[in-house]
């Protein structure tokens, strides 16, 4: 499974909810990913997305050791930042190919 920027915050409570009561068993591994800069650079918004991307992370992380969680530098949320991602989102689709 495969989360670009998850955009968590305007619900962290009730995702952080759902994903402490949801059986996650049948997945395998999870990449996500969350820019520093997801609102613009310098934005109060960016580092509470970030906030809250953690957040969501340590929740899933106790239930799926296999998570991936990478923090960009800078990234955005928008299709340039996403376009940017793609070589990762394949080498972590290789891996989980060969396992």
């Amino acid at each position: 499974m495969i989360v670009f920027s998850g955009a968590f915050y305007a619900n962290q409570e009730k995702m952080e909810d759902l994903l402490e009561k949801v059986d996650l068993s049948a997945i395998r591994s999870l990449y996500m990913d969350c820019g520093t800069s997801e609102a613009g650079v310098g934005n109060f918004i960016s580092k509470e997305f970030l906030a809250s991307s953690q957040a969501v992370h340590q929740v899933i992380k106790k239930k799926l050791p296999a998570v991936n969680f990478k923090v960009l530098e800078g990234e955005e949320h928008n299709y340039r930042s996403f376009q940017n991602r793609v070589p990762q989102l394949f080498s972590f689709l290789d891996h989980e190919v060969l396992l």
